[in-house]
């Protein structure tokens, strides 16, 4: 639990500190993001990150 509550975990929730490109490389969208968190709380000391990304709008069966 110190693990969330640690200073570096509050860093690497702030995705403005991270550079543009590297923002724009990952995707500019909710999943990018949470992708590029994803990393950023690797990086900073969490052991175990899941990233979920549900989709809407029935594109499964289509094609």
């Amino acid at each position: 639990m110190t693990t969330l509550t640690s200073g570096a975990i509050q860093k690497a929730a702030k995705l403005d500190e991270e550079s543009l490109a590297v923002r724009q490389r990952y995707g500019m969208n909710i999943y990018g993001q949470r992708v590029l968190l994803a990393r950023r709380m690797i990086e900073a000391g969490a052991r175990f990150v899941t990233v979920n990304h549900a989709v809407q709008g029935g594109l499964f069966g289509k094609g």
